[in-house]
């Protein structure tokens, strides 16, 4: 009996022994902890970053850049806007409760919203642009259940704050979670994508938009910035379909917002949106990402917007829309060069080919110039092959006998190519990169949809990652296609603007191309409003050969020529081996003193001054310095103007002492500028300038 226990005890005891060994190798279910959303709001860290800061307030995100202060509060729907400061002034801007859940759409989603993060960095993307502290949200939508089943979207928000900015930019970015399926709804230009609460009563209103096209403007009567002023007060609401930019201000002070997208006014891009004034407020829509480009666990960007402020009269406005364009895409040495690209001079694809280019090289070492781009005629046409290849007929041997020569004389090269061969073939870019190119022009680009652009987008972001950041895009605008636009793509190069040339091959009447003097200032005095001209190429042509019925460029020459371009980007489109051997000294000085001061052009701020160009003006440019004591001034006297003298009214000089050298002859003089801001000048000759360099006395 006893033993029979005994062995009843060793069973049981065996049995326990089972079960709990079992037990412990049974992986247990965890429950997930959801932070509450103030948890997350309150799990965020103060950072400050020199003049920029973060921090929770009351469940309110507060972001500072030293100059502004922005605030968004978590709504359990998003996060809206419920501040934006101009801390030199104390002006509060959001001066109403919003009507808005949050600064995007919500109309897609469900009720329930979480917060799942919270967090700040400092960021320069990858050194794509300016440092900054960059703050990310998460969050995560439910789509409805009766449409899209057991699906999802976690959107991201981002705020850059860079350290003494004038303003913020913002961004989406979505991509889809759970059980998604891309519904295929390609359309979100109506969708909000930033949002202020902005009371815009007795403000004036301003939209601005650009052209592409510049092959089919090229008239005196054809502009590229598109401006309207709205001074009346709104009664219902106002809708800007056009606009790029909106400002809205008083004669005291002003905001505004800005579409970092390509929308041009002659076509409207992908899902880019409007602007809408109302008792709201300013809305900003259009996602560019719609519903059917949204992909599982990747996310993908929306058009960022920027919104800034100011205090003071239009200088002002146009500084500190400039300052923020700066800080954005900042200069870079790559970006501070002279270029010829050969296409200009009009001999099509045989300009292309290697003896040519050879010569262009030559001519380019001689001269000062730092850059020899190669345009179409380099790859094969005719003969089959898989996939892209370097024409043999061009380039019997190769790039080396270009490279060595270019190595050996100092000078970069660049390279054209069609946008969609760029999509088409991912090696293109880096391989010709590692030939030994570093400047590429991208050309007859349409992005007609959202994947194409997000495509050669990453194609360019790879290139100047691939090249340790030595390489450059030329972004080609000049046609009606869907391109980059103005304020989109821009840290990876410059706008390739104009197609301003001799007489193209074969063509009786070149107007649409031809190079004319007064049309390529006109233009650049338009944009010097509102863009950074110096990250613009302007053409330079060699004047007597451009076709003498047609345009009057032989009367002004090629020092003038230049010196138009000097507050830009200055690309020869032309071959400068054609230069006449007496022409060659005078445009080599001036390129030489120009070199002299470039770097200090490239800080600089440019602001059209004078008239409008229409060879009967006195015009130019004022290379701005915030801060510094100095700058410098470019003025034009047009052909058919009459006057040897002329009063001018500059920038931020009121009630200033100047001394002024002439940086052509070294000649020093000083001048008084009045309350106004105006003081007198002297140009003996029509078709002739002045390049000068102000110090501030007093």
């Amino acid at each position: 009996m006893k033993n029979l226990k005994t062995v009843k005890l060793i069973k049981y005891l065996f049995f326990l022994g089972l079960v709990l060994i079992l037990s412990m190798s049974i992986p247990k279910t965890v429950t997930a902890q959801v932070k509450s959303a103030d948890e997350v709001l309150n799990g965020l860290e103060q950072m400050n970053f020199k003049q920029s800061s973060v921090s929770i307030q009351e469940n309110e995100l507060l972001v500072s850049t030293g100059i502004v202060e922005g605030r968004w509060t978590w709504t359990g729907k998003g996060f809206v806007s419920t501040g934006f400061k101009n801390l030199q002034t104390d002006k509060e801007w959001v001066s109403k409760q919003p009507e808005h859940l949050a600064d995007w759409d919500l109309s897609l989603f469900d009720d329930d919203v979480e917060l799942v993060s919270l967090t700040a960095d400092i960021s320069n993307d990858d050194n794509f642009t300016s440092q900054h502290i960059r703050i990310i949200a998460e969050m995560d939508y439910a789509m409805s259940g009766k449409h899209y089943g057991e699906s999802g979207i976690r959107l991201r928000f981002e705020i850059w704050a860079y350290p003494d900015a004038p303003g913020f930019r913002t961004q989406l970015f979505l991509k889809g979670i759970k059980q998604w399926a891309a519904p295929g709804i390609a359309c979100s230009n109506d969708y909000l994508v930033d949002y202020l609460p902005v009371s815009t009563a007795d403000l004036t209103r301003q939209s601005v938009g650009f052209y592409n096209d510049h092959d089919g403007r090229n008239a005196d009567t054809l502009d590229f910035v598109d401006n309207h002023i709205f001074s009346t007060p709104i009664s219902d609401s106002e809708v800007y379909n056009d606009a790029s930019i909106l400002f809205l201000f008083n004669e005291k002070e002003g905001i505004g917002l800005v579409k970092e997208s390509h929308k041009v006014i002659n076509k409207a891009g992908i899902n880019t949106g409007y602007y809408t004034c109302s008792e709201k407020g300013i809305e900003s829509t259009g996602w560019g990402l719609a519903l059917a480009n949204i992909e599982r666990d990747t996310y993908l960007p929306c058009w960022a917007s920027w919104r800034i402020c100011w205090a003071g009269d239009e200088d002002e406005k146009q500084l500190a829309l400039k300052i923020f364009d700066r800080m954005r895409y900042p200069v870079t040495e790559e970006d501070k060069v002279i270029t010829t690209n050969v296409w200009g001079a009009g001999q099509g694809i045989d300009g292309a080919k290697e003896k040519n280019i050879l010569k262009e090289i030559n001519s380019c070492a001689d001269l000062g110039i730092d850059v020899v781009q190669i345009d179409a005629g380099w790859a094969e046409r005719i003969k089959p092959v898989k996939g892209w290849a370097i024409s043999e007929d061009a380039y019997p041997n190769g790039f080396d006998n270009i490279m060595n020569l270019a190595a050996n004389n100092n000078i970069k090269l660049g390279i054209w190519n069609r946008a969609e061969h760029v999509n088409q073939y991912d090696d293109r870019l880096n391989t010709l990169c590692d030939y030994g190119f570093l400047y590429y022009k991208i050309d007859i680009g349409s992005w007609s949809t959202y994947d194409m652009l997000h495509e050669v987008t990453i194609h360019a972001r790879n290139l100047l990652k691939h090249s340790q950041y030595k390489a450059k895009i030329n972004w080609d605008v000049t046609h009606k296609g869907l391109r980059v636009g103005y304020f989109y793509n821009r840290e990876y190069g410059n706008l390739f603007l104009q197609n301003r040339r001799l007489d193209k091959k074969d063509q009786k009447n070149p107007l649409s191309h031809l190079y004319v003097p007064r049309r390529i200032l006109k233009d650049q005095w338009q944009f010097a409003s509102y863009l950074n001209l110096n990250q613009i190429m302007f053409n330079v042509q060699t004047t007597d050969l451009v076709n003498h019925e047609y345009s009057n460029a032989y009367l002004y020459g090629d020092v003038y020529s230049f010196a138009i371009a000097m507050m830009c980007t200055p690309l020869y489109f032309t071959e400068t081996w054609r230069f006449a051997p007496e022409d060659r000294a005078p445009v080599k000085e001036l390129i030489s003193i120009y070199k002299a001061h470039r770097d200090e052009l490239y800080e600089g701020y440019v602001f059209a001054l004078g008239d409008r160009p229409d060879d009967t003006s006195w015009t130019g440019f004022q290379n701005y310095h915030p801060g510094k004591e100095y700058g410098y001034l470019t003025l034009f006297r047009e052909i058919d103007n009459l006057e040897s003298q002329k009063s001018v009214q500059l920038r931020f000089l009121k009630n200033k002492k100047l001394m002024i050298e002439d940086l052509i002859n070294g000649k020093k003089k000083t001048l008084l500028v009045d309350e106004d801001g105006v003081t007198e000048f002297e140009i003996d000759k029509p078709a002739s300038f002045k390049f000068y360099k102000y110090t501030i006395l007093q």
